[in-house]
């Protein structure tokens, strides 16, 4: 027996999520590392995406989220001496970009033209309206945990904790 369905996760949040991201901080790329990398000057990796089926529906499901966005950014001593407003006006620019899209739908639709993830063009058209997520909210960390390879006392992280949910209509 075969069957429709949609990554969710996939349509519905990570790519529409870091189009979004891409659009307003174009020098900075999203990655999905599961272990720390170096990716330059500075970058965002999204990771610990958890999943909950909240409530199950005859016709779908409500599905809730927990993922975690880092922000690193290697500090220049004779530029960035100031660190934390450094780091704090880019964490409220994202935090604003965050709640003005906490309930999000795409106008159009997105096709991915594929590629690695972080390096991926998106391309919207315009044939239907997509409904992504609802609910975002966002808690800010200015000094998270650091693994043994993100020591470096130069590299300056932000971590930020999402929860949202995102309807499956089947």
């Amino acid at each position: 027996m075969t069957f429709d369905y949609t990554n969710v996760l996939r349509d519905h949040f990570l790519e529409p999520f870091r189009e979004i991201f891409r659009q307003q901080f174009i020098a900075i790329k999203m990655y999905m590392d599961n272990d720390f990398q170096e990716r330059g000057s500075k970058w965002l990796n999204l990771n610990t995406l958890v999943e909950d089926n909240m409530d199950m529906r005859s016709n779908g499901q409500i599905r809730e989220y927990s993922a975690t966005l880092r922000y690193y950014q290697h500090l220049r001593p004779e530029r960035d001496r100031d660190w934390y407003k450094v780091m704090t006006n880019t964490a409220e620019k994202m935090k604003r970009l965050i709640g003005n899209n906490s309930n999000f739908t795409v106008l159009g639709t997105w096709v991915n033209e594929g590629g690695t993830w972080g390096e991926t063009s998106t391309v919207w058209s315009a044939d239907r309206d997509t409904y992504c997520w609802h609910d975002l909210k966002t808690s800010i960390n200015y000094n998270p945990d650091r693994g043994e390879a993100e020591e470096d006392k130069k590299l300056a992280i932000i971590e930020f904790g999402l929860t949202f949910k995102i309807e499956e209509v089947y």
